[in-house]
């Protein structure tokens, strides 16, 4: 995905000839993201930038923008980022990482019995993907990390855990979450 991106351009370390050919291809191939759908390709979200955190950093929250302009659909990009992973990741059969009285865990859903990390956000990103971080600057962005100040809470390994402004993730007392008393018939209705 990267090297389709116009971004990928104005990486201060690309070589000023291989700039032309970067453009051209992305244009050649700028809606490799609706063939992909169209094919029928599930494609999960894997911001594997290597760099330092600052670079790693800008290169996730811009890929989240990317996507969105690719796939061309945030709801498409949210899913990418959730249940596609999770689904991808049971065709490891044997080799799946998340185990459960010796049976693959139920993750990528929401439902009684699931193993769920959920991201709780103030306002729709399925209308603002900025609401998760999402940036259209790449190389430019600010190299500051700052908090989404719109995620007010994540439940991870069934944790509660709020976000300060003071630069991330705090215990919320150690609360534990009961997503079953959440997640039931009525949840769906």
């Amino acid at each position: 995905m990267w090297g389709l991106s116009p971004e990928f351009a104005k990486n201060p370390l690309m070589p000023p000839s291989k700039v032309p050919e970067i453009l051209r291809l992305g244009e050649q191939y700028s809606d490799f993201g609706q063939r992909l759908l169209a094919s029928g390709v599930k494609v999960a979200f894997a911001s594997d930038y290597v760099g330092p955190n600052a670079d790693a950093e800008r290169a996730r929250r811009y890929e989240i923008y990317w996507r969105t302009q690719a796939f061309g659909s945030n709801l498409e990009v949210l899913r990418q980022m959730t249940s596609l992973g999770g689904e991808l990741l049971r065709l490891s059969g044997p080799r799946f990482p998340v185990q459960v009285n010796g049976e693959p865990a139920k993750i990528g859903v929401i439902e009684s019995g699931a193993l769920a990390d959920l991201v709780l956000v103030r306002g729709n990103p399925l209308e603002n993907m900025t609401l998760i971080g999402a940036n259209s600057r790449w190389f430019d962005a600010s190299p500051e990390w700052k908090p989404v100040d719109t995620i007010e809470a994540v439940v991870k390994g069934g944790r509660l855990f709020d976000f300060n402004l003071q630069g991330g993730p705090t215990a919320a007392t150690g609360t534990k979450v009961n997503l079953d008393a959440c997640v039931g018939p009525a949840a769906h209705s």
